[in-house]
């Protein structure tokens, strides 16, 4: 089971050939593949739930909203367009009309190229959904990166989630999946 939010080269080409390897290796030995769980509906639920939190923290009213969702991006375009969706299925999901996806190591728009678009936005508040299954240094890197925006645009409010992991949610789905 792939513990991966995208579809990118490491799900599509590199887990399936080692899992091939490895059933060649081992005759009589029967080995699949699970869906990764990017796509599981538990995460946009994971998402929703932790984005909403965020927003509640501050105070932060969905028709006055923007979500910027980072994500640590691929070389591979149909995972982006993969992220770019569920940006675009939690905004909605929120009541938020206004979804921005940037991607923190790989892809287009990078974190660093986004501000000037957020800048535009006419709302008041910016929820930030760090889309990362557990926390670490990409989260840490949106942390100050959001931190260095909330100085420079002072008159919004930013409203930054919690990733997905650890939850005891994720735990139960992965367990679930696994069975």
């Amino acid at each position: 089971m792939p513990l991966f939010l995208v579809r990118g080269a490491h799900v599509a080409r590199d887990i399936p050939a080692i899992v091939e390897q490895v059933a060649r290796e081992n005759s009589g030995l029967s080995v699949e593949v699970a869906r990764h769980v990017g796509d599981w509906p538990e995460l946009i639920e994971l998402a929703v739930s932790r984005t909403r939190e965020a927003m509640a923290r501050c105070g932060a009213v969905a028709a006055h909203t923007a979500l910027l969702l980072i994500a640590h991006g691929s070389r591979c375009e149909t995972a982006l367009d993969e992220t770019r969706r569920f940006s675009q299925a939690l905004a909605s999901r929120l009541g938020i009309e206004r979804a921005i996806t940037a991607f923190a190591a790989i892809g287009e728009p990078h974190l660093d190229r986004v501000l000037p678009s957020i800048e535009r936005l006419p709302v008041q508040y910016i929820a930030v959904y760090p889309h990362f299954l557990f926390p670490g240094r990409r989260v840490d890197t949106v942390r100050r990166m959001t931190e260095t925006w909330r100085r420079v645009l002072s008159d919004r409010q930013w409203c930054i989630a919690e990733p997905a992991g650890p939850a005891l949610e994720l735990a139960a789905a992965v367990a679930r999946a696994a069975s």
